[in-house]
Formats: structure tokens, sequence, C-alpha cells
């Protein structure tokens, strides 16, 4: 297991082939809970986040129907998120995104609802992918299901004080990916940049 765990690590290093990728952008940079999510030039979900508290995923526009939440509560390191409108769902469904790191919010690791199979959004540095040496806010999406780590996915930070104001960054896929696996991948993701964002006071 240790052999192929230290493979897997290995050929992470190759180059990876794009098959799609996801653009997120910050209308405003006074606004950095507000994002729009769009696929090939396309929006098609919009982010709201409120008091660092309640991320509300919406389809149409920023004031459309939700799909998806996540729940942070304060001075807790794990978060909570759940696929459809949380106001029309059961309290008890709701998943639970587990920061496993000794310090900081480098790995989370969450479940599919439909599925039970585990995934990892694990901090990156690596530049094969995009990542900056020194940044912290660019992860790789792990299969955490088997002995073999397989990166399916990495969000790449890219705002800067500098040009591209309001891209926040890019989620590119480099595995076929089930759509719901997609969207909670992203959920997640959106729960990590979050809690970053409350620590920094950003």
């Amino acid at each position: 297991m240790f052999n192929e765990r230290r493979q897997a690590s290995a050929g992470e290093g190759r180059k990876k082939t794009l098959i799609k990728r996801y653009i997120i952008s910050q209308p405003s940079i006074w606004c950095p809970g507000h994002k729009v999510i769009q696929c090939e030039g396309t929006p098609f979900l919009w982010v709201n986040c409120k008091m660092y508290k309640h991320i509300h995923l919406q389809t149409g526009s920023r004031t459309g129907p939700v799909v998806a939440a996540v729940k942070a509560e304060h001075f807790r390191r794990n978060f909570r998120y759940i696929l459809g409108n949380p106001d029309c769902t059961e309290k008890g469904v709701w998943s639970t995104a587990h920061n496993t790191s000794f310090w900081g919010e480098k790995k989370y690791r969450f479940q599919v609802p439909t599925t039970g199979a585990w995934y990892e959004w694990r901090r990156t540095h690596n530049n094969e992918l995009g990542a900056k040496r020194f940044g912290k806010n660019s992860f790789k999406l792990i299969d955490a299901n088997g002995d073999v780590e397989k990166v399916l996915a990495a969000f790449i930070y890219r705002q800067s004080i500098f040009g591209h104001m309001h891209e926040f960054g890019s989620l590119d896929c480099f595995e076929k990916m089930e759509e719901e696996l997609e969207i909670v991948s992203l959920l997640v993701l959106l729960g990590i940049q979050n809690a970053i964002r409350r620590k920094s006071g950003g």
C-alpha cells in the first residue's frame, strides 16, 4: 500500500490533460462573498455568502433557486453541506466536510451523499497543476477510495491585485466525473475558501 501511494504521488508530477474548466469569478472585489461559476463561458451557478456563515449556490441568477448550501459554525473546524434547498430539506440530511489537517485548512475529506464515496481536497503547491509555491488557496481533488490516490481535479487560485481582479480561480478537471461529484466538490471547495477567508479576516 505504501509503495502504491508513492507511485501515485510520483506520477502526479506528469502534465495532466485538461478535459473541463470551471472559471470562478468575483464580480466585485468589495463583495468577496458573491461569485459566479462559468463553464465554457456560460454562467450556470451563482454563489452568495452571508456573514461568513452560510453559502448558497443558486441557478439562473444571483436571486434564483437555491440548489445547494454550506453552513459554517463558529469555533468548529468542520462545516456542513447539503444538496438542495436547505429551507425545504430535512435537517438530518446535511453532510459534514471533515478538516483532517493538524493545523489550518490543508485537507478536507467529504462524501458524495448518494454513493458514500470519499474524496479529499488537499492543498497543493504543484506548479505542474498551475499552483504557486507559497500560496494557501490552491487545492487538488483526490479520489480517496482505494489504496492508490488519484488526482481528479485542481482548483488554482488566480486572484491578484494586478490584472485579473475579478477572476477568483479555476477548477480544472482531469478525469470525467459524475455531475453530483462535480457539484459536491465545488460546494466543499467554496466552504474551504470561506474558512480560509474567515480565518484571515478578508
